[in-house]
């Protein structure tokens, strides 16, 4: 199965107790092209594990343009860990770009892993540090070229320009408006 590899491959250490409970806690979910699983400003109700598919988060400026800030493929996760377990309302929304598969964690599930389950508190842990690494990376990559955000974005995607519009990737690097303004 693909979340036990995913799940091995960072936490090796997890025992078979941890991983069945963690197994049990998971439904598969198919997620049709174009859905939006929440919008910025709701409050979260699960968390997936992207097993097919490619999703994107996104925010929206006053005058309702979108802004791309992730994408997120196969063995990647998605969700809002602060929304999901602390109640706070999501600063993104999340659309799925290509019919997707997802395992899914329910709030509930997900809070008594985190509670309960060891394994899963330590794994989610080291997911979250590399999360954050992402986010730091993200934010100096602000400073640097357009064709360098590119070339490091096709480097950790190299199949996501074949997958999704361009547009998304226009929206990601901040060219939307050289992309729009191409097309008038």
């Amino acid at each position: 199965m693909v979340l036990l590899n995913h799940i091995k491959a960072t936490y090796p250490e997890i025992s078979d107790h941890d991983f069945n409970m963690i197994i049990r806690s998971t439904s598969l979910k198919e997620i049709p092209k174009k859905t939006i699983l929440w919008k910025e400003g709701c409050l979260v109700k699960e968390a997936d594990f992207v097993i097919k598919g490619c999703f994107r988060f996104f925010q929206s400026n006053k005058e309702g343009e979108e802004q791309n800030t992730l994408f997120a493929i196969e063995d990647y996760w998605i969700g809002d860990i602060n929304s999901l377990l602390y109640d706070q309302p999501t600063l993104q929304s999340i659309q799925a770009l290509e019919d997707s598969k997802v395992l899914s964690f329910e709030k509930n599930e997900f809070k008594n892993l985190m509670e309960n389950c060891e394994g899963f508190r330590k794994f989610t842990l080291q997911k979250r540090a590399r999360a954050y690494e992402e986010t730091v990376k993200r934010l100096v990559s602000i400073n640097e070229s357009a064709e360098v955000r590119y070339e490091n974005l096709v480097k950790k995607f190299p199949e996501l320009e074949n997958r999704i519009p361009l547009y998304h990737v226009a929206s990601y690097l901040g060219l939307q408006d050289i992309i729009n303004r191409c097309k008038a």
